[in-house]
């Protein structure tokens, strides 16, 4: 911590709550003292060292000042996310929940302890947590303890997991996530990227600094996109190393596998294996994309398929070829294909899974 007015010479650096008076005491090496009064009767049973957080954008529309949650990992606990403005507000279901103001007391302390705000302001009246964070933030408070029960645990495995329920780092994070529980539930369950995929780092990339800034449709279909370029690139690694193998082990296959080595140089053919071999994903998201795809191209003519991962391939071919000619409709619809298929990509981004 360090805070430094315009209008004085006093540096302030360190922070003690009092319990009997519920307010946190900041200090310095001087006499003087400033006083935090929090708006929630807070719990400082909790080590406020024990813990760490990341403090996170959500502007979809579930998300509200009562959006406040247990977060899991399987079956364990990891911590809570909730949005600072329940830190300054009463107005929400949690304000006399005793789990909550025990992780509410240490995101308080954590956040007047990170306070770095030298000669930006003059002494006022009163310390608000509002004029140093901005509140329409979300805080994830993680347990240091629990996480290490998680075997292997990486933050970074779950960051699409987060972003499932419109939390990112940047931007404005998911803005067409509708997963955030509603009433009673304040439990959410991040899944992992698939293990498979923990080691490509330009997929955690496309979501914190692309997906969650992106606000025109085609970036983001595009930016979608990419993760199926990707996950066909792995596709074809797997298909041809296994031809490969066939081919060693029998010089003659080779005339036999010439069909399937011009087949797998083919990007449908690998979108095909990628989606019938490789990945799982939810009926309701492949119905919902499948309809707005279809709508896409009838509206421009194009042939419709009965399987929604080719309707998908034929309206990227449409952006990609014709895009200079499409309509205001087709752009409406877009915003329609968007949503479930970018479901459709965290789908598989949890479930997929390497052959061979």
């Amino acid at each position: 911590m360090k805070i430094k007015y315009i209008d004085s010479n006093d540096v302030y650096s360190s922070v003690l709550f009092i319990k009997e008076i519920n307010a946190f005491q900041i200090s310095g090496n001087h006499q003087n003292k400033l006083e935090y009064t929090p708006t929630l009767k807070l719990d400082s049973e909790y080590k406020p060292e024990d813990f760490y957080y990341y403090l996170l954008s959500n502007e979809s529309p579930l998300c509200t000042e009562n959006s406040i949650y247990q977060v899991y990992v399987g079956g364990q606990r990891i911590g809570w996310v909730f949005p600072l403005q329940a830190l300054v507000s009463e107005e929400h279901d949690c304000v006399n929940n005793q789990y909550f103001l025990k992780y509410a007391y240490v995101a308080t302390y954590l956040l007047l302890q990170d306070i770095d705000d030298v000669d930006k302001r003059n002494i006022g009246t009163q310390l608000l947590l509002e004029d140093y964070y901005d509140i329409k933030k979300n805080i994830l408070i993680i347990d240091k303890n629990n996480v290490e029960k998680i075997e292997s645990f990486s933050f970074e495995n779950y960051l699409v997991g987060l972003f499932r329920y419109g939390y990112a780092f940047k931007g404005k994070g998911n803005v067409f996530s509708d997963h955030l529980p509603l009433g009673a539930n304040n439990r959410i369950t991040l899944k992992s990227l698939s293990t498979d995929l923990t080691m490509i780092p330009n997929i955690n990339y496309l979501f914190e600094e692309q997906l969650s800034t992106a606000d025109n449709e085609i970036i983001r279909f595009y930016l979608c996109y990419q993760i199926i370029e990707l996950l066909i690139t792995l596709v074809f690694e797997d298909q041809f190393k296994n031809l490969l193998t066939k081919i060693s082990q029998d010089s003659e296959a080779l005339f036999d596998e010439r069909d399937n080595l011009s087949k797998i140089v083919g990007e449908k053919h690998r979108i095909k294996i990628l989606f019938s071999n490789y990945v799982s994903c939810e009926t309701e998201h492949q119905t919902d994309l499948d309809i707005a795809c279809q709508k896409m191209l009838s509206l421009n003519g194009k042939t419709l398929s009965d399987r929604y991962y080719e309707n998908l391939y034929s309206v990227r071919c449409l952006l990609v070829h014709r895009l200079y000619s499409l309509s205001s409709d087709s752009y409406d619809i877009l915003k329609e294909i968007n949503k479930p298929f970018l479901d459709i990509i965290m789908d598989i981004l949890f479930t997929f899974k390497r052959q061979g």
